[in-house]
């Protein structure tokens, strides 16, 4: 791939929860055709799987808002695999 194609691609973003601050940036990025949402983390419950346009008040963006993959809290016996992995990895 060329370096002006490159540039062309918009640049992907990771939303860190739909607060009202976060809210106001999930519509900028929305609205920005060089950004693209690619994932956003939900704080609360209610907020996981819903998707994310519809929990700023837009119209649905085909995200939807995660959680525990970020803390690995939720992640219950598997967390020891996935550390494991990323010490392996070096991450």
């Amino acid at each position: 791939m060329s370096t002006d194609q490159r540039d062309h691609r918009p640049l992907r973003i990771v939303q860190w929860t739909t607060g009202n601050v976060g809210e106001r940036s999930v519509i900028a990025i929305a609205a920005n055709p060089l950004l693209e949402l690619v994932g956003c983390f939900a704080w609360s419950a209610d907020k996981v799987g819903r998707d994310v346009g519809e929990l700023c008040g837009i119209p649905p963006m085909g995200v939807v808002a995660t959680a525990g993959f970020i803390t690995g809290h939720a992640l219950g016996d598997g967390r020891a695999r996935v550390q494991a992995a990323c010490v392996a990895g070096g991450t």
